[in-house]
């Protein structure tokens, strides 16, 4: 597959990379203008360069482009890198807090001298968080790390969506001003 973009729309997008990563960095800012990507079937054919001799070592740097990829794709979509695993500790917190509720109501109908809630929940939450209190320390902290991951997605996606307006709002300025320097309407 090759992709083909109008080379009048290339020009004007503000580039930043220099490697292997300007593709995505091309696709994505592409997208965000609403520019049009082409893509065509290809078919590529390796005998040729195989029947003429030794082969070439390759120039491409797996390693480092697996990270430059990486740091492109935390720069152009963050959220994920904050949601995702945000998602992923608020699960297990919730069911470690599960665990949480079992030990509490266990402990709970240990105490039936108790006839104000309060008196018996609070002997319960003691009796509980005597018996497992690695329970109610990584429950408590999962969640509020979990919460802190979610929260900094959020502002994250609000960032990323401020910064396409802002690009978006500046390469039309410049696509307006660039010819002669005269602003057109």
């Amino acid at each position: 597959m090759v992709r083909v973009y109008d080379a009048r729309f290339l020009k004007t997008i503000n580039l930043r990379a220099m490697g292997m990563e300007i593709n995505p960095e091309v696709i994505y800012k592409t997208m965000l203008l609403r520019g049009r990507i082409e893509e065509v079937p290809a078919h590529l054919d390796w005998r040729l360069q195989n029947a003429a001799g030794p082969k070439r070592k390759s120039s491409m740097r797996v390693l480092r482009h697996t990270l430059s990829t990486l740091i492109s794709g935390f720069l152009f979509k963050p959220f994920m890198f904050f949601i995702i695993p945000g998602l992923g500790l608020l699960l297990f917190s919730l069911y470690v807090n599960a665990w949480m509720l079992v030990h509490f109501f266990t402990a709970y109908q240990k105490f039936p001298e108790y006839a104000w809630f309060f008196d018996r929940a609070s002997a319960a939450v003691a009796t509980a968080y005597q018996q497992a209190p690695h329970t109610f320390l990584v429950g408590l902290m999962s969640m509020t790390l979990a919460i802190q991951f979610i929260s900094l997605g959020i502002l994250a996606l609000q960032s990323k969506r401020y910064f396409e307006e802002i690009f978006h709002l500046g390469t039309t300025i410049y696509k307006t001003s660039r010819d002669d320097g005269r602003t057109r309407p």
